[in-house]
């Protein structure tokens, strides 16, 4: 099984869901994060973020205790660094320009599959106890994802995240 997180602030009656993500990973589930304002992070009162919560741990990212969201003044187009990872094969040449990112950095032991250009990770997968996590650091959502969200091959994308995340080999 695997548990798809996009824009999950922890606020309120969420606040009980990091531990029960951490359980599932940690005895062999998967998880794939999807960012966005208020991810990751967080910004600041309004959208805290997951720093210091168990969902912390389990991220093959680190997370800042700064409000990590950055919008970019001119869109940008992530290279692929590790084409012979298996998620590699649901990127293409085409990933689409992005419009902004959560500034996090990878995990020692963690893969970064795609990167900005300056080395600021945006797809980062790894494991965590028996599961494991893909962590993407922008959104599909129209803002930072204007163009990710009328991407052809988002649900080709999205559907070898979850495979992978799931355990398989895509």
């Amino acid at each position: 099984d695997v548990i798809v997180v996009d824009h999950l602030y922890l606020k309120g009656e969420h606040r009980v869901l990091p531990p029960l993500i951490k359980r599932h990973v940690q005895s062999g589930g998967g998880l794939v994060v999807i960012g966005g304002w208020g991810t990751y992070g967080g910004h600041g009162e309004v959208t805290p973020g997951w720093k210091g919560t168990a969902l912390e741990e389990v991220l093959p990212v680190t997370l800042d205790s700064q409000a990590d969201a950055h919008d970019l003044e001119v869109p940008l187009r992530p290279r692929l660094i590790r084409p012979h990872h298996p998620l590699a094969q649901f990127i293409g040449r085409d990933f689409p320009l992005l419009h902004g990112f959560n500034a996090e950095q990878a995990r020692p032991g963690t893969q970064v599959i795609l990167e900005l250009p300056g080395g600021q990770p945006i797809l980062v997968a790894g494991q965590y106890g028996q599961g494991r996590v893909v962590c993407l650091l922008t959104s599909i959502f129209p803002g930072w994802g204007q163009k990710m969200s009328r991407w052809s091959g988002l649900p080709k994308f999205l559907r070898g995240c979850v495979d992978w995340a799931a355990g398989g080999r895509c």
